[in-house]
């Protein structure tokens, strides 16, 4: 009984420490210590040291900032935040610390060997942030901003939306010194809205660096009148001339030829897009090279640049072919009319059409046909003298001739 005792708390004993395991997995770095700050306890020591050691010289480390309201560290951008372990065994993080400000900082290695080592993590606190610009504000398409004491350079940022869309950066430019403002002429080019952001930093890294943004600047702009479309269009003389009016305001017209796959137009290649100071341009030899089907052109006047519209853009469409025409379709409306009837006993003669694509036929006499006798049209209504009464065509001089019917009352 005694062995069969020992036995089980032996078994028990193996079970207790097979679950402490499973709950405390060992690791490979876990005694390692391949990355630490220099002095954890000095406010003033911004140095990580690596063991070149443990680390390859081809890991990356990266500096991370705990972010409280994502409750995880997150890796810090700028600077030298994130870089080649190299031959480096010291990094100094001071400047890209002070311009992320206070607040929990570590860092990170990730080796090639797919193993992460990363340091205790430190507590920085700073005092003497620069204030944030103020009185941003637009003079016309100038940003201007009032200068903040002990900065040394402004960062701006002009940023664009269009409508509801989510905003882009637009542009970026600096200023040193004395100088508290940016001229962004001609580069608000779009209709939308546009703002900046101005960032005042220090070369003083013990002064952390503050941003601000500006009001919102909407532009639009009244456009002139662009009247492009199809003037003369003849497949047998291989022309399909796209015509406007000039605009002008414009330095040129910019157009984008566009052919129908599907539900869907797709811009197609084979012109310039970039037109000059003209009125007409043939297509033909652009829409021959992609086939037949349904164009479209968009097209609008531009000043400058093709982004800088001084028109309103039109957008016109036209189908193309190029068949072998067979003259035998036909078709009986005023645009094949060869020559309309004089009256209800002659015929009214018509042009035939391609039986392929509609295109009517050559004005020659080999192409006519007539078409059947109409039927009378009577509706001129009843005409009388005293002896018999009659209905009579409006169109000819054909009457159907009755009595008079007498009743006596």
């Amino acid at each position: 009984m005694k062995t069969r005792s020992k036995i089980l708390s032996v078994i028990l004993v193996l079970s207790m420490l097979i679950g402490i395991f499973a709950v405390f997995p060992i690791t490979s770095y876990a005694a390692i210590n391949a990355v630490w700050w220099t002095n954890a306890s000095d406010n003033t020591d911004f140095t990580a040291s690596i063991d070149t050691e443990w680390v390859s010289s081809s890991s990356w480390y990266c500096l991370c900032k705990y972010d409280e309201a994502s409750e995880r560290y997150v890796q810090v951008e700028g600077g030298y935040a994130v870089g080649c372990v190299g031959t480096r065994t010291l990094v100094d993080f001071e400047k890209v610390i002070r311009q992320n400000g206070s607040g929990k900082y570590k860092v990170e290695i990730d080796t090639t060997s797919g193993t992460t080592y990363e340091s205790a993590e430190k507590t920085y606190t700073f005092e003497g942030a620069l204030d944030a610009p103020q009185n941003l504000r637009w003079v016309g398409e100038t940003v201007r901003w009032e200068p903040v004491e002990g900065a040394d350079r402004y960062d701006i940022t002009l940023r664009y939306k269009k409508n509801q869309s989510s905003d882009q950066i637009w542009s970026t430019s600096y200023t040193y010194g004395n100088t508290y403002s940016v001229d962004f002429s001609g580069q608000l080019s779009n209709p939308g809205s546009y703002y900046f952001t101005v960032e005042a930093s220090s070369e003083d890294e013990m002064l952390v660096s503050s941003s601000a943004k500006c009001p919102e600047k909407t532009v639009s702009y009244t456009y002139s009148d662009l009247n492009a479309h199809w003037g003369d269009v003849s497949r047998d003389q291989r022309k399909y001339t796209l015509c406007w009016n000039n605009v002008p305001d414009a330095t040129g017209y910019y157009m984008v030829l566009s052919k129908k796959n599907g539900e869907e137009y797709q811009p197609v290649s084979g012109f310039e897009n970039r037109l000059k100071k003209l009125t007409g341009l043939d297509l033909y030899a652009a829409m021959e090279a992609n086939g037949e089907g349904d164009y479209k052109v968009d097209f609008f006047a531009f000043n400058t640049s093709p982004t800088i519209r001084v028109s309103n853009e039109v957008s016109i469409e036209i189908t193309f072919t190029n068949c072998e025409h067979s003259y035998t379709k036909k078709i009986q409306e005023s645009y094949y009319l060869h020559s309309a009837s004089s009256d209800c006993t002659s015929k009214t003669k018509y042009y035939y059409a391609c039986a392929h694509c509609g295109e009517m036929a050559p004005k020659e006499e080999q192409y006519v046909y007539e078409s059947d006798i109409v039927e009378h049209d009577m509706s001129a209504g009843y005409q009388a003298d005293g002896k018999i009464h009659w209905l009579a065509c409006s169109k000819c001089d054909y009457k159907e001739f009755e009595n008079h019917s007498l009743v006596d009352n």
